[in-house]
């Protein structure tokens, strides 16, 4: 009987296989896919901080963020961009011995710089673009203070927080899997970083277009200015420079996705729909 959806033991071989062609494909597809992934993400992010750039309340900022930001990870799943964070569940391949961890390591490296590249176009164009002219330079003060944040962070607050963020996208990405039809697939996506968004967690590509923005309008005397406006301390201005945001969050972001995607989502279902069921038929052919 047709259940109308994938069951959990049908992910993981569906996982495997896509994450065999995932680690196979030529080195410029996923550099370019890549690329759009960058575009996308950062495109959604964007539309976050324009949203909520004037709203007080945090509790509210955070939902309706959670509302705009699932649309990045839509358009990236349904339009078969590459993401570094989803493609962590490449491990699921590598560990059905299906892919090469050569091949993973290929495939997270090029993706990576591929949704780097993607990130830093976007805010480059939007920054030459001027986009807060009619907004007083309230969204990029705003630009500012969230990227202030974000480089203000210990390194170890943000490991823990983007390893809980990869393990809520990865389970998005496992959702839409889980669906058979596209209304299905979006609504699986939309939960989980729904979820992810509203904890306000770290997800190292998103912030590839959060801390270089507020790095490049954090140069701009009156952006800066209108940061002040807006409450953002001297301490965390001061520890908005390129060293903390690489040492503070972008490296630690980077591992605590990394361990959030391909361990607690990827080696864990792996390991029980999949080595547990090798396990327990083999177990009944002993018998016999």
């Amino acid at each position: 009987m047709d259940l109308g959806y994938n069951t959990p033991a049908q992910v993981v071989d569906y996982v495997v296989e896509t994450g065999h062609k995932k680690s196979t494909l030529p080195t410029t597809k996923m550099l370019f896919l890549g690329i759009m992934a960058g575009v996308f993400l950062s495109l959604a992010a964007h539309a976050t901080i324009i949203v909520t750039h004037n709203i007080p309340y945090l509790g509210f900022a955070r939902l309706i963020s959670g509302l705009i930001f699932p649309v990045g990870l839509v358009l990236i799943l349904l339009s078969g961009s590459e993401l570094f964070t989803g493609n962590t569940l490449i491990m699921v391949s590598c560990l059905q011995k299906k892919a090469s961890w050569k091949n993973y390591a290929k495939s997270l490296f090029f993706v990576y710089i591929g949704n780097l590249i993607g990130s830093l176009l976007v805010v480059v164009c939007l920054y030459c673009y001027n986009h807060d002219c009619h907004t007083d330079n309230l969204i990029s003060a705003y630009n500012i203070k969230v990227a202030a944040t974000k480089s203000s962070m210990t390194p170890s607050a943000a490991l823990i927080s983007s390893t809980f963020a990869n393990l809520l996208v990865c389970m998005g990405v496992w959702f839409c899997y889980t669906a058979k039809d596209v209304a299905g697939k979006i609504m699986g996506i939309f939960y989980p970083i729904f979820l992810f968004i509203v904890l306000g967690l770290e997800h190292v590509i998103a912030n590839m277009y959060y801390i270089p923005m507020g790095l490049l309008a954090k140069t701009n005397p009156a952006y800066l200015q209108a940061a002040k406006d807006m409450g953002v301390s001297a301490e965390k201005l001061c520890n908005l420079n390129l060293s903390n945001a690489i040492i503070n969050n972008i490296i630690p972001a980077t591992i605590g996705n990394l361990v959030g995607g391909a361990l607690m989502v990827g080696a864990f279902y792996w390991w029980m729909f999949f080595k547990n069921e090798q396990k327990s038929v083999k177990s009944k052919h002993d018998c016999y």
